[in-house]
């Protein structure tokens, strides 16, 4: 029997064979993102279901996907962004998941802006004059101060700071594993550690003739850079155990800073090199780049060497092998210390000359 029901399933179903003939006679079934990407007019491209202009557009900044994480797009270049301004000589920085934290020299305090810059710069805690270094672990920040020793705060607003180790000599730089604190202590001349909770007295891992500055630590060892002598680099054990190990001789100037990899480790050098050895020693130092007026701090990811310039006043990169250096950001007021993770490269400008210090973010 012919019902009202039916009369409207009949009538759906012919619609949908007159829309589908339609389909076929227009084309729309063949119609893909690909062909969309022709109705963009130029200069824009298709980013997924967008049409954007990778000159200018954040999110698509020279290629579909690459954000800026805040900064403006300009020709195809990511810019960097301002996170904090007004510093009194911004100095070492170190970041984690939330956070970008670092040392004001002259205003003698630690502080911190959230890592995508969504809100204005905090005093984690004020500190002794003077300080270095800082380092990170999952709980604590820790500071370097000559003549003073070896600091600790925890990291949220209003923690008690502790003092780990009272010195009248000159720590300067330092790391940790988690479970120790190692620092470099240049007028002693020695490699220092202790237990993050200063729990044990001091130890003194190693001592030198040359000079120590730079410090890091990685798969259970602790490396460090000479500036004077004949050694540049050297490791040991992190539990002291065994003999001080020479990776590179000061032939290409003394050591300045360092980071290490599962291979090799990568350092500046008074000479105006920037190098690597490998951990071992295996092979002979290479250069990786040559003639800069003052390569200073470094960090390395999963294809590329950072470093700053402070004379040059830029912050530049090279692959882990030395190939295809670029100038990433130029135009900085001493650019000293830096930082990176997955996504983006952070450090401070000390700007002693204008006295107006900055921290700064750049999408990589």
């Amino acid at each position: 029997m012919w019902t009202a029901r039916a009369s409207i399933l009949a009538a759906t179903a012919s619609t949908s064979l007159l829309l589908s003939g339609c389909r076929g006679v227009l084309g729309i079934e063949e119609l893909t993102l690909d062909d969309a990407a022709s109705t963009c007019a130029a200069p824009s491209v298709s980013c997924g279901a967008q049409c954007v202009d990778l000159e200018v557009a954040e999110n698509h900044c020279g290629s579909c996907e690459h954000s800026c994480l805040g900064g403006d797009c300009i020709d195809g270049m990511c810019q960097p962004l301002l996170l904090a301004v007004g510093q009194a000589e911004p100095y070492s920085i170190a970041i984690d998941a939330i956070n970008v934290y670092w040392i004001n020299q002259r205003g003698a305090a630690l502080r911190f802006v959230p890592i995508d810059g969504s809100s204005i710069p905090q005093q984690l805690t004020s500190i002794d004059p003077n300080p270095f270094g800082i380092a990170l672990d999952e709980q604590f920040a820790y500071w370097a101060t000559p003549e003073i020793g070896i600091s600790r705060v925890a990291l949220k607003k209003g923690a008690t700071t502790d003092q780990l180790v009272t010195t009248t000599t000159t720590p300067h730089w330092l790391a940790t594993d988690g479970t120790d604190v190692f620092w470099t202590d240049g007028q002693a001349a020695k490699v220092m550690k202790v237990d993050r909770n200063g729990a044990q007295p001091p130890v003194a891992l190693a001592s030198t003739p040359d000079r120590p500055l730079g410090i890091a630590v990685a798969a259970g060892y602790v490396y460090w850079a000479n500036e004077i002598g004949s050694v540049a680099i050297q490791r040991l054990a992190t539990d002291g155990s065994g003999e001080v190990e020479n990776l590179a001789s000061s032939a290409s100037g003394g050591g300045k800073h360092l980071a290490v990899d599962a291979t090799h480790v990568y350092y500046t050098t008074t000479k105006g090199q920037l190098m690597r050895v490998t951990v071992d020693a295996s092979t002979d130092p290479e250069v990786l780049s040559s003639s800069l007026p003052h390569p200073l701090d470094l960090a390395i990811d999963g294809e590329h060497v950072y470093w700053t310039d402070p004379l040059a006043g830029t912050i530049s990169r090279t692959t882990l092998a030395g190939d295809d250096k670029q100038t990433l950001v130029s135009d900085q007021s001493q650019p000293c210390y830096l930082a990176i993770d997955d996504d983006a490269v952070y450090w401070t400008n000390r700007a002693i000359d204008t006295n107006d210090g900055s921290v700064m973010k750049l999408a990589k």
